[in-house]
């Protein structure tokens, strides 16, 4: 691309003679002409069907480390720059890009392109652009910058609009590592009480289970943003350590109180943590005179259990004595039979006892024993139980199976950790350990 700019014709009168002087074409440098290009890949946006931006971030990339203070530039004014066309907003997307691309060139080259912009940001446009590119590229360390930016000490209080870059931020960073979990419950105190909310959804938007206890924490320590806290939740799910998410229980079932939409928030987070204590508490609460809170309750009584019921009191009731007199007369000899060496016995046994959710962790203890059974199909029968009961407590257990003589039983230890994790991994021990190594 030869691009020129315009001729332009000076004129100059010197005593009395008119003289004409024509100047010499210019061509644009490169750094004009990337950013020419830039600002027209960034308008191709604005069409619905654009490409996806990760695969433009490719593209954009040589942009952004040819010219990384003209991108920056734009994410401090909110606006794509006027090369030719007129200047526009910049849209979410348009941010999306350019930031994707400071992701793709890493924070050590990104930070030292933009350290003339980043390290002391005068305004507040330079302090959310330097939040968005730390949220972009930052790791654990860099949340504390993240906070401390957001702060404007003369205009103290947090915007709508600043409150969602710093979750937004902090939610990319948790994403990138966990580790910043554990530096959230290490600082939160400290901070002012504005940032907290934008720290907990973004805890929420991360969706990783190594970030209920810092939930844990709100819950018991915040009551202005206990509610939010518990809304996370459903977001997150259970962790694999049955001792965060009994912890995690035990805090919403004590801040059980009338108000609907915190018991509304306490029934999800219940039914989502498969809290079985609360079963009998939630019974009480599909009475309650708030629909919101009767439908909750029925939610999540389905959910812990996995039983089909309607949304009638009585009927829970009726089960609920039904499943205690079970427990004391029936229970115990389900269980023993889960122990025989005939494979139609141990296989009606699980059936049953499956049907039964308070029989549950009895069941999961068993089955780490019937994994060793000389037996090949009962071994079989163990893991999809796992699987069924959502065991995720023995998921090392389960790749343990992989070394199985009895390539049928590997397969079903493979089908039950996929169906646990959701995860479309391979029969390979060191496969699932690396990648459950990186997500724990």
């Amino acid at each position: 691309m030869n691009a020129m700019l315009p001729t332009s014709l000076l004129r100059t009168t010197l005593a009395g003679v008119v003289l004409l002087v024509s100047a010499a074409p210019i061509a644009a440098s490169a750094q004009d002409l990337n950013e020419v290009e830039a600002v027209r890949v960034l308008r191709t946006l604005r069409d619905p069907a654009h490409p996806p931006v990760a695969g433009l971030a490719v593209e954009f990339e040589k942009f952004a480390r040819s010219s990384p203070k003209f991108l920056f530039g734009m994410l401090e004014t909110g606006r794509v720059a006027d090369r030719g066309e007129g200047t526009q907003i910049l849209s979410n997307v348009q941010a999306e890009l350019i930031l994707t691309t400071f992701e793709r060139i890493g924070r050590s080259k990104t930070l030292a392109a933009l350290a003339s912009r980043m390290t002391a940001p005068e305004d507040r446009g330079s302090r959310r652009a330097s939040i968005q590119v730390l949220g972009a590229v930052g790791i654990y360390s860099d949340l504390e910058r993240v906070l401390q930016l957001s702060v404007d000490e003369e205009n103290p209080g947090l915007d709508f609009k600043m409150s969602q870059t710093v979750q937004d931020a902090l939610a990319w960073i948790l994403s990138r590592d966990p580790s910043g979990f554990t530096k959230l419950e290490q600082v939160w105190r400290a901070e002012p009480t504005e940032l907290l909310r934008p720290m907990i959804l973004a805890v929420g938007d991360a969706r990783d289970p190594r970030g209920l206890p810092f939930l844990i924490d709100i819950i018991r320590s915040s009551d202005s943003c206990s509610d939010v806290a518990a809304a996370q939740i459903n977001k997150i799910g259970r962790s694999r350590d049955e001792n965060v998410n009994a912890a995690l229980a035990e805090e919403l079932r004590l801040a059980i109180e009338t108000d609907p939409s915190r018991l509304q928030t306490i029934c999800v987070g219940l039914g989502r943590l498969g809290d079985l204590d609360s079963v009998g508490t939630l019974i009480e609460l599909m009475d309650d005179e708030a629909e919101v809170v009767r439908t909750s309750a029925h939610w999540a009584l389905r959910e812990i259990t996995g039983l089909p019921f309607p949304a009638d009191q009585r009927r829970w009731q009726h089960w609920m004595r039904s499943e205690m007199v079970w427990s004391t007369n029936g229970k115990a000899e389900l269980l023993r039979r889960l122990r025989s060496n005939h494979v139609p016995d141990v296989e009606q046994a699980l059936g049953e006892l499956a049907t039964h959710p308070f029989a549950r962790p009895d069941v999961l203890g068993e089955l780490p024993e019937l994994l060793d059974h000389a037996n090949a199909e009962i071994r079989i029968l163990a893991c999809r139980a796992i699987a069924t009961l959502g065991g995720l407590e023995h998921i090392e257990t389960l790749i343990s199976v992989f070394e199985d003589e009895d390539p049928t039983v590997a397969a079903a230890a493979l089908e039950a950790l996929r169906e646990l994790t959701s995860l479309d991994l391979p029969l390979d021990e060191r496969a699932w350990h690396e990648e459950l190594d990186r997500l724990s």
